[in-house]
Protein backbone atom coordinates (compact mmCIF):
# COMPACT_ATOMS: atom_id res chain seq x y z
CA UNK A 1 0.00 0.00 0.00
CA UNK A 2 1.41 3.28 -1.01
CA UNK A 3 0.38 5.86 1.39
CA UNK A 4 2.21 8.84 -0.31
CA UNK A 5 -1.21 10.88 -1.09
CA UNK A 6 -1.23 11.82 2.68
CA UNK A 7 2.17 13.31 3.14
CA UNK A 8 3.41 16.61 1.75
CA UNK A 9 6.34 16.57 -1.00
CA UNK A 10 8.33 19.20 1.12
CA UNK A 11 8.15 16.88 4.41
CA UNK A 12 9.37 13.87 2.85
CA UNK A 13 12.45 16.20 1.05
CA UNK A 14 12.79 17.53 4.84
CA UNK A 15 12.65 13.75 6.46
CA UNK A 16 13.75 11.24 4.08
CA UNK A 17 17.55 11.67 5.14
CA UNK A 18 16.93 10.40 8.35
CA UNK A 19 13.58 8.30 8.72
CA UNK A 20 16.05 5.18 7.74
CA UNK A 21 17.63 4.85 10.83
CA UNK A 22 13.82 3.92 11.84
CA UNK A 23 14.53 0.54 10.50
CA UNK A 24 17.31 -0.03 12.55
CA UNK A 25 16.24 -1.47 16.00
CA UNK A 26 16.47 1.06 18.70
CA UNK A 27 17.81 4.19 16.09
CA UNK A 28 14.14 4.64 15.54
CA UNK A 29 14.42 7.27 18.39
CA UNK A 30 16.81 9.34 16.60
CA UNK A 31 14.11 10.64 13.85
CA UNK A 32 11.39 10.19 16.05
CA UNK A 33 13.20 12.79 18.52
CA UNK A 34 14.85 14.87 15.77
CA UNK A 35 11.67 15.41 13.29
CA UNK A 36 8.43 14.62 15.69
CA UNK A 37 6.39 17.39 13.77
CA UNK A 38 6.66 15.30 10.46
CA UNK A 39 3.82 12.88 9.49
CA UNK A 40 6.24 11.53 7.32
CA UNK A 41 8.89 10.97 10.06
CA UNK A 42 5.97 9.58 12.62
CA UNK A 43 4.93 6.76 9.76
CA UNK A 44 8.11 5.47 9.00
CA UNK A 45 8.97 5.66 13.33
CA UNK A 46 6.26 3.49 13.71
CA UNK A 47 6.99 1.07 10.64
CA UNK A 48 10.33 0.86 12.29
CA UNK A 49 8.85 0.59 15.86
CA UNK A 50 6.26 -2.14 14.98
CA UNK A 51 9.62 -4.29 13.78
CA UNK A 52 11.72 -3.47 16.17
CA UNK A 53 8.64 -4.63 18.79
CA UNK A 54 8.46 -7.77 16.57
CA UNK A 55 11.82 -8.47 16.60
CA UNK A 56 12.05 -8.57 20.57
CA UNK A 57 9.46 -10.34 20.81
CA UNK A 58 10.03 -13.51 18.41
CA UNK A 59 13.35 -13.50 19.39
CA UNK A 60 12.12 -14.15 23.20
CA UNK A 61 9.22 -16.38 21.78
CA UNK A 62 11.68 -18.74 19.80
CA UNK A 63 14.60 -18.87 22.16
CA UNK A 64 12.18 -20.23 24.98
CA UNK A 65 10.60 -22.78 22.29
CA UNK A 66 13.87 -23.49 21.24
CA UNK A 67 15.19 -24.29 24.32
CA UNK A 68 11.64 -26.27 25.83
CA UNK A 69 11.74 -28.27 22.72
CA UNK A 70 15.46 -29.17 22.41
CA UNK A 71 14.92 -30.63 26.25
CA UNK A 72 12.34 -32.41 24.68
CA UNK A 73 12.98 -33.72 21.78
CA UNK A 74 16.75 -32.54 20.42
CA UNK A 75 15.54 -33.07 16.94
CA UNK A 76 12.80 -30.35 17.39
CA UNK A 77 15.19 -28.29 18.29
CA UNK A 78 16.97 -27.74 15.24
CA UNK A 79 13.33 -27.73 13.73
CA UNK A 80 13.11 -24.94 15.45
CA UNK A 81 16.19 -23.11 14.78
CA UNK A 82 15.74 -23.39 11.14
CA UNK A 83 12.37 -21.62 11.39
CA UNK A 84 14.28 -19.15 13.95
CA UNK A 85 16.46 -18.50 10.65
CA UNK A 86 13.88 -18.06 8.07
CA UNK A 87 12.02 -15.24 10.44
CA UNK A 88 15.00 -13.17 11.46
CA UNK A 89 15.61 -13.46 7.26
CA UNK A 90 12.64 -12.23 6.56
CA UNK A 91 12.38 -9.29 9.20
CA UNK A 92 15.69 -8.11 7.88
CA UNK A 93 13.85 -8.22 4.77
CA UNK A 94 11.44 -6.43 5.97
CA UNK A 95 13.79 -3.68 7.25
CA UNK A 96 15.58 -3.44 4.06
CA UNK A 97 12.54 -2.94 2.08
CA UNK A 98 11.87 -0.06 4.76
CA UNK A 99 15.04 1.57 4.39
CA UNK A 100 14.58 1.69 0.58
CA UNK A 101 10.77 2.95 0.95
CA UNK A 102 12.09 5.72 3.25
CA UNK A 103 14.82 6.64 1.16
CA UNK A 104 13.06 6.97 -2.29
CA UNK A 105 10.39 9.02 -0.32
CA UNK A 106 8.07 6.31 -0.38
CA UNK A 107 5.24 5.62 2.55
CA UNK A 108 4.80 1.87 2.07
CA UNK A 109 3.56 -0.08 4.54
CA UNK A 110 6.00 -3.62 5.62
CA UNK A 111 4.29 -7.12 4.67
CA UNK A 112 2.50 -8.76 7.18
CA UNK A 113 3.28 -6.15 10.25
CA UNK A 114 2.66 -2.45 8.35
CA UNK A 115 -0.52 -2.09 9.15
CA UNK A 116 0.01 -2.03 13.06
CA UNK A 117 0.11 1.09 13.96
CA UNK A 118 1.10 2.44 17.91
CA UNK A 119 2.26 5.66 16.52
CA UNK A 120 -0.69 8.83 15.42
Amino acid sequence: MDNNVQFDAQDIEKSKGLVWLSYLGIFFLIPMLANKDSAYTRFHVNQGLVLFLSELVLSIALNVLAVILTMAVPVLGIVISLLSGLIYLALFIFAIMGIINSVQGKAKQLPIIGKIQILK
